[in-house]
């Protein structure tokens, strides 16, 4: 089977530069003509306007009918007929296909998997959301509090950081480049095979796919070697020379397989979208190779760190179940930080019974687009230390709110003792301050110095007198007490 797949690609690929010599070689054809083309499977001859070209399927397609023809319409304008729905030429290949083909060959997809791969997207897509709404979320919360700023929640942050540009791609390259990649079946009723277009833009987005997702596992093993030094040290952070090497290896690492990588598809597997990979030569393992490694790695610091956290449980609890529950939390947490379950998708053959590749698609995409959503839930908001600050700016608020409507009542409480004592002057009616003195502090002095000239133009003596002091039947009587707050308002 692979050798079959091996030997389509190796022909795919004469098959285009065959075409490519032709193209360079021939006469420049009026607009009467559709120009010459290679539509990824077979080269297309210059097809006069308003015509039907039709040539036999390609022998060295093992999926296709060897007896059927293919075909491909040029419109009346010159230009070969373009798709509605993938917005690219396309050939017609439905006479090359056998509907009595059944799953033995690497290019069919079985019927039950069809049925899923809708309610699979929509999990996918779900998934993907839901994971960068909260990790926008986390990371804001992050940078805002300054009191979070360490080396610890700076590593988190780099990897929200980078699940966030990886939800980002998934849903940029399953909305935009799939109607490009041009799969081999539609799904429509006749089964029909689409063109295999080539796309420039769709390899610049799958190549940015793959260096996203490799510097997502990057900072997945950053957090793994975060966590196995802190666990293994006594100190609070690690070293400001290792702190920073690991910043610079989260980013600048990936970079090192994936253009290798690019290099070894353009000279050697240019085919399709790069969105495949020929199991026979293996280029894939360019960056699937260092992303298995850092899994392998991490999941052999998971496994130390649970044994030195039972060890330390264990001394510290010596008869106390909830060590228990604090080794099964650790976990919990330990588990999405490292990946472990990614050995689990490692370990997974290529090719399987349709019903268990259901179960494995639903498996791996539920865990793939939500672990961004469980890891911001586990790092940012249940993180005791954003709760708290998250609580301490509540409070504040609050006690801004209230101190607010505090300065408001007690500014109309003064603003209205003084006006009733200036209109009883004016009206020549006993003071109700007459008897009555105040013994005031320096800071409601001050106030109440502020206030006076809204009643008077501070040539009253009556109001200065009042302002001094107020006495009330022999008895001092503290009027006005206010805090700091009030005050500097």
């Amino acid at each position: 089977m692979t050798k079959s797949l091996q030997h389509e690609n190796e022909m795919i690929q004469k098959a285009r530069e065959k075409c490519n010599v032709s193209m360079l070689s021939a006469s420049v054809i009026n607009d009467s003509y559709c120009n010459q083309v290679f539509d990824g499977i077979m080269c297309w001859p210059p097809t006069e306007a308003g015509s039907l070209s039709i040539q036999p399927c390609p022998s060295y397609m093992y999926s296709l009918l060897p007896d059927g023809n293919a075909s491909r319409t040029c419109l009346r304008n010159g230009e070969w007929y373009v798709h509605p729905i993938f917005n690219k030429t396309w050939t017609n290949l439905s006479g090359c296909f056998d509907p009595t083909m059944k799953y033995n060959s690497p290019s069919v997809v079985p019927a039950i998997v069809k049925e899923h791969m809708r309610y699979i997207q929509i999990l996918y897509d779900v998934g993907y959301s839901i994971s960068l709404l909260s990790l926008l979320v986390a990371v804001s919360i992050m940078v805002y509090f300054r009191n979070l700023h360490c080396q610890r929640n700076t590593i988190h942050i780099n990897m929200f950081v980078s699940f966030i540009f990886r939800s980002i791609i998934c849903l940029i390259k399953d909305s935009y480049v799939l109607p490009e990649i041009n799969s081999i079946y539609s799904s429509d009723e006749n089964k029909n095979i689409q063109s295999f277009g080539q796309s420039v833009g769709c390899k610049i987005v799958y190549t940015f796919f793959y260096y996203i997702l490799s510097t997502n596992f990057m900072w997945i093993f950053i957090e793994g070697i975060y966590m196995h030094t802190f666990v293994m040290s006594t100190k609070y952070n690690v070293s400001s020379c290792l702190y920073k090497t690991l910043l610079v290896f989260g980013w600048g690492a990936p970079s090192t397989f994936v253009i290798p990588w690019v290099i070894m598809r353009i000279k050697h597997e240019n085919t399709l979208c790069w969105s495949t990979n020929d199991v026979d030569k293996g280029y894939y393992w360019i960056i699937k190779g260092p992303i298995t490694a850092t899994v392998v790695i991490n999941f052999i610091f998971f496994v130390n760190i649970m044994r030195v956290l039972y060890t330390k449980l264990t001394a510290a609890h010596t008869r106390n179940p909830s060590r228990y529950r604090k080794l099964a939390k650790s976990t919990l947490i330990l588990i999405p930080l490292f990946g472990v379950y990614y050995l689990a998708f490692i370990a997974v053959p290529v090719c399987m019974e349709p019903m268990l590749e259901v179960i494995w698609l639903y498996t791996e995409m539920f865990f793939n687009s939500f672990q961004g959503f469980a890891v911001a839930i586990l790092f940012c908001f249940m993180n005791e230390e954003v709760r708290r600050e998250i609580r301490k700016l509540k409070r504040d608020h609050k006690l801004r709110r209230n101190s607010h409507i505090s300065n408001r009542s007690t500014s109309r409480t003064v603003e209205q003792f003084f006006q009733s004592e200036h209109d009883n002057i004016i009206l020549g009616a006993e003071p109700k301050s007459a008897n009555v003195h105040f013994e005031l502090d320096e800071k409601s002095k001050i106030i109440l110095e502020k206030t006076k000239h809204l009643f008077s133009d501070g040539n009253d003596p009556m109001l200065n007198t009042r302002v001094n002091g107020i006495h009330v039947n022999g008895e001092n009587l503290n009027l006005v007490s206010l805090n700091d707050r009030t005050i500097e308002s």
